[in-house]
Formats: structure tokens, sequence, C-alpha cells
């Protein structure tokens, strides 16, 4: 079982999927990228140098995401990380 506070964990709650890119270049800031199942064709979220990077980007930006998450259901967990500041 995964850590409560396990980043990967808490973005793949909300349908967030990942991948490896690996593009080559010289800077793997962009090694790993995350977009929202359910919404594809918008694109990738962030990317990030590792897959729990670029899950915590995720987290941090997700005020700025929070229309992707409309249809989604939060649980209390999900709506602290979310809403935090609010």
């Amino acid at each position: 079982m995964s850590h409560p506070h396990d980043p990967v964990a808490i973005c793949e709650l909300y349908g967030v999927k990942f991948e490896y890119l690996h593009p080559p270049i010289p800077d793997r800031n962009f090694d790993w990228t995350a977009w929202f199942d359910a919404y594809e064709e918008d694109g990738s979220l962030e990317f990030g140098r590792t897959k729990a990077g670029c899950a915590w980007s995720v987290l941090w930006n997700i005020q700025d995401h929070r229309e992707s998450l409309a249809d989604h259901n939060l649980t209390e967990t999900e709506d602290f990380y979310i809403n935090r500041g609010d």
C-alpha cells in the first residue's frame, strides 16, 4: 500500500496518468509528463524530472487545473490537497 502522502498515488486517485518520455534533449525536466486520463486530448498538465516531481507539480498547480477536475468526485483527502489555502 502506498503512503497516504505519496504524490503519485494522490494524482492517480484523480485519474492522472504518467508517461516517461526521455526526450533527446539535455534538459531532464521534461522526462515525465502527466495528464488527466479523461482529458487526454487537452494535452499534458505538467512535466517533471521524475515521476514524483511531475506529480508534485500537478498537485502544486492543481488550482490552475480545477476546471479539469470539475467532473471528479473528490474524497476529503483529495479535497484537502486541491483546496489548500482556500
